[in-house]
């Protein structure tokens, strides 16, 4: 299911880097506003994976039993890949953290209830909405005042994790969190990015499903390279300094025709706080805003048969 194109004050954002195949991809919502890397560039930003996008296979059982002339052609083999459409869709404050007119058609009971106290503690809510229920929130965000929404689709090139670049531009970011044992850490990372790295792979249980894993990240710039042995032979790796956010990472299955939703819980309101960080945005005037993210992935079907 894609998302509905029109909202008030939309603010459309395509960015396709230039990635090689295998290897994880970045997208960015700031892509409009600086120079796409290089392909050499962004091949050098990590080591390459293999490539998973092969996700399931069938044989023509009718080609068995065709003419001579049609048994020259291979069994046919089913493609699976997977379409994004994700919007950041910035609202005013207090519309996702102190209301809960858009929760209330979002179902967070698709995660734990240990990992729900956890992520609302650390200023997440996360859940999964309908097709109906997007209507309905589309509703709502039509009628607000100040709603901006940044847009990306896309088609991964590889069954690998993407990096979607939430900011604008560096910024120096303190970022404290919880971990799950209640104790408070945290950390200044001067000239870094937030990211969202995103895991997903086709539900081998239904293939019209899709699973997405969701983990925070927070990445300096480049600060050095070194050379590292590859399945492609050796090669010149960037060296990020950041840190992963593995304990807020979260992983679910998105059925068809659903969007995964990511918004800031009432402890996102509090300073330095990784929610905070990750889902408010103040602008040029010091204005703040309160930003929920919305994944829509879509299954599609490539089905092809090659001369033998």
């Amino acid at each position: 299911m894609g998302i509905p194109h029109k909202l008030k004050k939309v603010f459309l954002l395509m960015c396709i880097l230039p990635v090689g195949c295998n290897r994880p991809e970045q997208r960015s919502f700031a892509g409009l506003f600086k120079k796409s890397p290089s392909s050499a560039e962004t091949q050098a930003d990590s080591i390459p994976q293999s490539d998973v996008n092969v996700l399931a296979a069938k044989r023509d059982e009718d080609a068995r039993e065709a003419s001579p002339r049609q048994n020259r052609l291979a069994p046919a083999m089913t493609y699976l890949s997977t379409n994004f459409d994700i919007m950041r869709v910035k609202v005013p404050t207090g519309m996702a953290t102190e209301s809960e007119t858009i929760w209330n058609l979002v179902d967070e009971q698709v995660i734990s209830a240990q990992t729900i106290q956890h992520l609302r503690k650390n200023g997440f809510r996360i859940g999964l909405t309908s097709q109906d229920d997007w209507a309905a929130i589309k509703v709502t965000l039509d009628e607000a005042e100040r709603v901006v929404v940044n847009r990306l689709q896309f088609s991964p090139k590889n069954a690998g994790p993407m990096r979607i670049e939430l900011d604008e531009a560096p910024a120096n970011n303190t970022i404290f969190f919880y971990r799950p044992d209640q104790t408070l850490a945290g950390s200044a990372w001067p000239n870094s990015r937030k990211l969202i790295n995103l895991h997903h792979r086709v539900d081998p249980e239904d293939l019209h499903s899709v699973f997405l894993g969701i983990e925070p990240e927070v990445r300096q710039q480049q600060t050095a390279t070194r050379w590292e042995k590859t399945p492609l032979g050796m090669r010149q790796v960037r060296i990020h300094a950041g840190k992963v956010y593995a304990d807020l990472a979260v992983t679910l299955p998105v059925p068809p025709q659903s969007v995964l939703v990511i918004g800031p819980s009432p402890a996102a309101r509090h300073t330095t706080l990784i929610g905070q960080a990750f889902l408010t945005d103040t602008d040029d005037k010091g204005q703040t805003s309160e930003v929920i993210l919305f994944f829509a992935p879509t299954v599609v079907r490539t089905t092809t048969a090659q001369l033998r």
